[in-house]
């Protein structure tokens, strides 16, 4: 509970550059402006790089103090500095999920996430459940679930995003828009 506290500021900022992005992509498809569409995307994912690279930065140098904040406990302020830097890390896949799944609604589709996410949710208690159980690694197993469940969405999603770029002005919905502007 107290490491993902630690995640939840990162978390928000990371959330915010992905509703800016739903919100210059959706303006971008509307325009029918592929340029801008991508550049949206590189540009959030950049800054949600940025905010990873400095939460990781922090987590590495100061596990111990940014622990000791919210507990006493000294046995957990020495055992968990590990779990800041699993968060840290699974933020780079998470900024993925959040600003490719953004770009994605505003490209038109908001049926995807929800299917990615159901799917998320079965396949990230799966993993947990194997790495816990049958592989007995304890409470890094249920880490280690959540990095693998976002990085498989991240590359499922990266597909889904470049499929909508590859096909870009090919779909019925783009061709209403161009007629809409005449």
């Amino acid at each position: 509970g107290d490491v993902y506290k630690r995640q939840v500021l990162a978390v928000v900022i990371i959330g915010a550059i992905g509703n800016g992005t739903m919100t210059l992509t959706g303006e971008a498809k509307g325009n029918n402006d592929l340029s801008k569409y991508k550049g949206v995307c590189v540009c959030a994912y950049g800054l949600c790089i940025v905010v990873g690279i400095i939460t990781l930065g922090v987590c590495l140098a100061f596990p111990q103090q940014i622990i000791s904040l919210f507990t006493n406990d000294k046995s957990i302020i020495a055992s968990c500095g590990i779990y800041l830097i699993f968060i840290s890390i699974n933020l780079f896949a998470k900024s993925a999920n959040i600003v490719v799944g953004n770009a994605i609604r505003g490209s038109g589709n908001t049926i995807w996430m929800l299917i990615t996410q159901l799917f998320g949710t079965v396949w990230v208690v799966s993993v947990a459940l194997l790495f816990v159980f049958v592989l007995k690694l304890g409470i890094a197993g249920v880490f280690l679930a959540v990095i693998v469940d976002e990085i498989v969405r991240s590359f499922i999603n990266l597909g889904k995003y470049l499929r909508i770029v590859k096909n870009w002005g090919s779909t019925d919905w783009d061709k209403k828009t161009e007629l809409a502007k005449q």
